[in-house]
């Protein structure tokens, strides 16, 4: 049995079953530099805004007078 910790590769498993393992996980990478931080967060801020924007939209298409949060409880 394969298995993955939040640390890695589970200590016990075997030469074999962690050079398996080794072969099947995807390699991935990720860029934590301030510029691509930086680009992820005017991402996200333009996208909150075009949504802001759809909804303001809908919400005068729709005759909604003011935005009201809802009540959940």
């Amino acid at each position: 049995m394969l298995s993955i910790t939040s640390e890695g590769i589970d200590p016990n498993l075997t030469r074999i079953d962690r050079e398996i393992l080794e072969k099947l996980s995807p390699r991935i990478s990720f860029d934590l530099s301030r510029d691509s931080c930086r680009r992820v967060q005017q991402v996200l801020k333009e996208n909150v805004d075009a949504g802001l924007e759809r909804l303001e939209k809908l919400r005068i298409e729709e005759g909604i007078e003011e935005y009201s949060e809802p009540n959940i409880f």
